[in-house]
């Protein structure tokens, strides 16, 4: 099993908003790559579970995962992806 985390920097978000992120955008892009087997958002960090270093690669070049990073960039003013670093920032003046 290989794990890779991903942060996700948004100081004045809820953990609440967070998972809505993880769960209705990020998780159904990563679940249609092959050898994804988990996620878990602790806190800021967003902890991946696949399995193997070659599925994770194989899905961080996948149609569906970068797919899903652009539907965020692209729905949330403020967020800002790093793709190099694997971490997000988020600006969370959108949040209300």
């Amino acid at each position: 099993m290989f794990i890779q985390t991903l942060t996700l920097h948004a100081p004045s978000a809820s953990q609440k908003d967070l998972k809505k992120l993880v769960e209705e955008i990020f998780l159904p892009a990563a679940r249609r790559c092959d050898g994804f087997l988990s996620a878990l958002l602790e806190g800021e960090k967003l902890i991946i579970n696949w399995t193997s270093q070659q599925a994770c690669k194989a899905a961080n070049q996948s149609l569906a995962l970068i797919g899903a990073y652009l539907s965020m960039a692209a729905s949330l003013p403020g967020l800002v992806i790093d793709k190099t670093s694997n971490q997000f920032e988020l600006d969370a003046s959108w949040i209300v």
